[in-house]
C-alpha cells in the first residue's frame, strides 16, 4: 500500500465514523423524545387524578422515566463532546485549509440552519 492509499482508507473510515455518529445522535435525540413524551402523559394522568393508576405507580413510572432521562442525556452529552472534540482536531484544520472565510461562515450558517 502506498501512503496515498492509507490516507484514503483512513479518510473514509473517518467518514464511516462521522455518519455513524450522527445516526447515533438521531437515535439518542428520538428517544429523548419518546421519554419527554411518555414523561408528559404520566404526568397528565397524575394531575388528572386518574382512578384506574395509584398515586404510588404512578410516581414510580416518573421516577423511572426521569432516572432513564437522566441517564440517556448523560451518555448523549459525553457523545456529543466526543464527537465535537473529533470535529475540531479533524474536520476544522481541514476546513481552514480548504475553505476561505466567507466560505466557512456560509456553511456555518447552513449548520446553524440561518
Amino acid at each position: 500500500h502506498s501512503e496515498t492509499d492509507e490516507r484514503s482508507q483512513s479518510s473514509l473510515i473517518e467518514q464511516f465514523e462521522y455518519a455513524e455518529d450522527h445516526e447515533d445522535e438521531e437515535r439518542m435525540f428520538k428517544e429523548m423524545d419518546d421519554l419527554l413524551n411518555k414523561l408528559r402523559f404520566r404526568l397528565s394522568i397524575s394531575s388528572n387524578s386518574c382512578q384506574s393508576q395509584t398515586p404510588e405507580r404512578i410516581e414510580n413510572d416518573v421516577s423511572f422515566l426521569v432516572e432513564k432521562l437522566h441517564m440517556l442525556m448523560t451518555n448523549l452529552l459525553e457523545h456529543l463532546m466526543e464527537h465535537l472534540d473529533k470535529e475540531e482536531t479533524m474536520c476544522m484544520p481541514l476546513v481552514v485549509k480548504h475553505l476561505n472565510k466567507e466560505e466557512i461562515n456560509d456553511l456555518v450558517g447552513q449548520i446553524m440552519g440561518k
